[in-house]
């Protein structure tokens, strides 16, 4: 595309002087060459620091390494236990406890008793050591109505997760595919403002040659100097935009400290998309996970309303309890060398059906289960929001690709035309047959041109990524790399 500046800029007045893509005289814009060697200096350092990769090791990166799907998996993991903590509430539980005076007890009395004859007190000492072995007792809930639903709850909540999940990876599958061709614009546009830049420089130089031989005014030599800062302008703010979008593009792939990210390949386009506009609404509306997730969420509304109905019904429970003492006594008066002792032990265990059955409670789990209803009906609305979103994505998506793909023919042809333009005009500005403000206003022409060229390839491109995301379709190799990432994160 700029082969025909490589050209101009060659046609130098020194002898072997070598002005390829990147050089210009600077015969009188000194201060313009100090500024644009600075940034020349920042473009390298950028080369040296940030890491070339395609995009599609680019997605292989931001799949394998992005907190973000760790993050939503946790979250899937989380809901896997609650389903299970959920089954587990029909198994039965065992407690064990002990009575007083606890598993090993003892107890000091003395008892003062009146007696007639011989004398009218005696003292007795009674010590009693108890050892007992805690008591079990087996409670198994055989019958409630409420658990069933629990677990059904349970189960649309993971579900609506897992949805979720596959969510959170389609955004960041996109989010890297739109990062990487937006670097790619990027540095096509600072490709070419650098060139029209190099270009406007040495247009001065041959201005102000002009100027001396009295063949321009000092008005026409100010208006190109300020095209030519303008166009350093605007290519210093493009290499700023090309650094942020390097550290974001960085971050997606959690790339440590100073690295950064340039895109391999150049800008062009990729790829098409092969299906007509009904059949990718319709399986957009038949795939699209916020859909399906928020259905889920709907019907675990609907089983939690349903838990906290059925708890009016009656629960019947098993219970099995069991406990062994063994206590040792001794009785005498204090100092008797022979006082009475005894022991004993005691094994006892029961069996029993335990009804509890909440026959009013005011209405409190009534109310809030009609609550979770209205849940239920507010995301079922919102199902329906989102199916329109959907379709409303589907179109964007698809009338983006169909006139970008018409516009990238006539970007083409129009940036090919405004680049014979500049070509014409600098020659004829040489010969004195064109002014300056001829010459700036054709610069205009093709910095237009450029940008709308670069722009509709962009557009495409992303339109293309659109369209996969809309209708829930992973792009080809990119969920085997999902599916590796989610056993990884698994095995943690």
């Amino acid at each position: 595309m700029l082969a025909w500046l490589t050209v101009l800029l060659g046609a130098a007045p020194e002898a072997g002087a070598s002005l390829a893509f990147r050089e210009a005289r600077f015969s009188h814009s000194p201060q313009a060459q100090r500024i644009f060697k600075r940034l020349q200096g920042l473009e390298d350092l950028l080369s040296e620091q940030a890491e070339r990769l395609t995009l599609q090791q680019v997605i292989e990166r931001g799949l394998r390494a992005n907190p973000q799907l760790a993050a939503a998996y946790a979250q899937v993991q989380g809901e896997q236990w609650s389903l299970v903590a959920a089954k587990r509430r029909w198994s039965p539980s065992l407690d064990a406890s002990s009575p007083w005076p606890g598993l090993l007890g003892q107890s000091n009395d003395t008892v003062v008793t009146s007696r007639r004859l011989p004398s009218s007190l005696t003292n007795q000492a009674v010590a009693t050591r108890t050892l007992a072995a805690p008591t079990l007792n087996l409670t198994w809930t055989f019958l409630n109505l409420s658990r069933d639903a629990q677990i059904h709850a349970a189960a649309n909540g993971l579900q609506a997760q897992q949805w979720l999940f596959d969510v959170s990876a389609r955004n960041l599958l996109l989010e890297l595919q739109r990062d990487y061709t937006a670097l790619q614009e990027r540095l096509d546009l600072i490709d070419e403002y650098r060139a029209l830049f190099l270009l406007s420089s040495n247009q001065v130089d041959d201005a102000v040659a002009k100027l001396a031989r009295r063949q321009l005014d000092q008005g026409s030599v100010e208006q190109l100097r300020a095209f030519q800062r303008n166009q350093l302008t605007r290519l210093i703010n493009q290499t700023r935009d090309l650094l942020l979008a390097s550290a974001r593009l960085a971050e997606k792939l959690a790339l440590p400290g100073p690295s950064l990210v340039l895109p391999e390949e150049s800008l062009k386009p990729l790829g098409s998309w092969p299906l007509d506009l009904g059949t990718t609404l319709e399986q957009a509306v038949k795939l699209r996970e916020e859909i399906k997730a928020l259905a889920a969420e709907a019907r675990r509304s609907h089983w939690s309303s349903q838990e906290l109905l059925r708890t009016y019904w009656p629960r019947l429970s098993l219970q099995v309890e069991g406990n062994y003492t063994n206590t040792s006594m001794t009785a005498g008066s204090p100092g008797s060398p022979n006082p009475n002792q005894s022991e004993s032990n005691a094994w006892s265990s029961s069996v029993g059906l335990d009804l509890h059955w909440q026959l009013f409670d005011g209405g409190i789990q009534g109310a809030e289960a009609s609550n979770r209803s209205a849940d239920q009906a507010r995301l079922l609305q919102e199902a329906n929001l989102e199916t329109l979103a959907v379709q409303r994505q589907v179109k964007e998506a698809f009338f983006n690709y169909t006139t970008s793909k018409l516009g990238i023919d006539n970007t083409k042809e129009a940036l090919n035309e405004a680049s014979q333009s500049v070509r014409t005009v600098v020659v004829k500005f040489g010969q004195n047959q064109a002014t300056i403000t001829t010459m700036i206003q054709v610069f205009n022409q093709y910095l237009d041109a450029m940008r709308a060229h670069s722009a509709t390839i962009q557009l495409y491109n992303d339109s293309v990524f659109e369209l996969y995301r809309a209708s829930a379709q992973w792009p080809e190799g990119t969920l085997p790399l999902l599916q590796e990432r989610v056993n990884g994160l698994t095995k943690q």
